[in-house]
């Protein structure tokens, strides 16, 4: 049941580390483009079709989201752990019960 624990354990941490190297990468390419987009400004007035707010909304409900699902796999890590840490303890108890009879 621990290996089973440890291996999901580890499987999540992988899927966490995956995401946030994928959030990295889509970061940075969304810094370089918005660099390159303000080294080239058009010298023509803007479209009055301004779709700033819109894309905001967007990115504002993509933050709260994937806030949430850290914060869930926050607390279901530590879960994990304490569970790992309980029955390690457990099993302390049991080796200890074992070596004294």
């Amino acid at each position: 049941k621990d290996e089973r624990e440890r291996i999901q354990l580890q499987k999540t941490a992988d899927g966490v580390e995956n995401l946030e190297s994928r959030l990295n990468g889509w970061l940075a390419d969304v810094d370089g483009k918005l660099a390159q987009a303000s080294n080239n400004r058009p010298t023509e007035p803007p479209k009055t079709n301004d779709y700033s707010p819109l894309i905001m909304a967007k990115l504002n409900e993509t933050e709260t989201i994937l806030g949430g699902q850290v914060a869930r796999l926050e607390f279901t890590l530590d879960s994990i752990t304490n569970k790992l840490s309980e029955g390690a303890t457990d099993q302390d108890a049991k080796l200890r019960v074992v070596s004294e009879e």
